[in-house]
């Protein structure tokens, strides 16, 4: 996935604020061009925005590695929040997480 991870403060709230722009802008853009799409359209490109805030969400809680990959493992268990997808997404945070190198 990525060679270097971020250590310090800084660099992991970076890394956590563009988690959330990318997932704000698919966001932002699905909800813009939402009034020109009929119902059948709509309901695909949800389903194409929540798999790809997913994969974001993942790809940036797993970056983090500690606390933030239990957050995602979590959230992988809340039924009523999530769509099946998302939820999807995360459970890979069980047994696909990359491991992190000991001298980190």
């Amino acid at each position: 996935m990525v060679d270097e991870y971020p250590r310090t403060k800084l660099e992991r709230t970076l890394s956590a604020g563009k988690t959330v722009l990318k997932v704000g802008g698919k966001a932002l853009k699905y909800h813009s061009q939402k009034s020109f799409m009929n119902k059948e359209q709509r309901r695909s490109a949800k389903h194409a925005l929540d798999k790809e805030s997913a994969k974001i969400l993942f790809q940036g809680l797993s970056l983090l590695k500690g606390t933030a990959l239990k957050i995602a493992q979590m959230l992988s268990l809340e039924l009523d929040v999530f769509p099946s997808s998302v939820r999807q997404e995360l459970e890979k945070s069980y047994n696909q997480v990359p491991p992190i190198n000991r001298a980190l």
